[in-house]
């Protein structure tokens, strides 16, 4: 593919379509921000080869042009002399350095409109590798705190589940501790109906003498 067209589509892309469309995003944002480092690497060293050329070609325009002016400079010279051929012959020469002029000029001009145009590529992968970066950061962010609150989900449901069991058990000591009480109860009265019995005599004599007593006093005043 085109250099340009590769980093032109890396450049359109949009970072939030391309992870709406895949399973696993963190993964993707990872991968594409390896090969945006790699597309950016490549893209500072196709800069710098254009700057270079461009360099090149504009010391060739420079020489080209000296040495077009040098071979005028002879003709002059030659017809000052009244020496024509010579003269005919550095013009000849001073126009093959014209026409090597015309062409590394045109040169010069596409180079230059090339290094423009990966500069400025440069500069924009540059700002799309620091918006997917953001994006990742953002990605895993999200990512940390659904982890951070599955793991407080399930630690908070086993606390509540151990409370759960410790009421439980204190319910089933607390009905244990009831149960037993009653049980002591009523063994207690089975196995004493004689100390029972010999009470409520005890009681029915205590009775039967206050009884006896205020028949008494009821006669003595008559």
């Amino acid at each position: 593919m085109n250099l340009f067209k590769r980093f032109n589509l890396i450049i359109n892309a949009s970072v939030n379509e391309m992870i709406d469309r895949v399973e696993d995003p963190t993964l993707t944002i990872k991968h594409l921000v390896r090969d945006m480092e790699s597309n950016l690497v490549e893209a500072k060293e196709q800069v710098v080869d254009a700057i270079l050329h461009e360099k090149q070609l504009l010391s060739q325009l420079n020489n080209e042009k000296k040495s077009e002016s040098l071979w005028l400079e002879k003709a002059t010279t030659a017809l000052q002399q009244d020496q024509e051929a010579k003269a005919r012959e550095a013009l000849q020469r001073k126009q093959t350095h014209s026409q090597l002029i015309e062409s590394i000029s045109a040169s010069l001009s596409a180079a230059s409109e090339t290094t423009t145009l990966l500069k400025s590529q440069l500069l924009q992968l540059e700002s799309k590798l620091i918006e997917v970066k953001l994006k990742q950061s953002s990605l895993q962010a999200r990512e940390n705190a659904l982890s951070a609150q599955k793991r407080m989900g399930l630690e908070q449901a086993e606390k509540t589940d151990q409370l759960n069991q410790r009421l439980d058990k204190m319910d089933d000591s607390l009905f244990d501790q009831e149960a037993r009480l009653a049980a002591m109860e009523a063994l207690e009265r089975e196995l004493n109906p004689v100390e029972n019995a010999i009470l409520d005599l005890k009681q029915d004599t205590a009775i039967d003498h206050e009884l006896e007593q205020l028949k008494q006093s009821l006669n003595a005043d008559k």
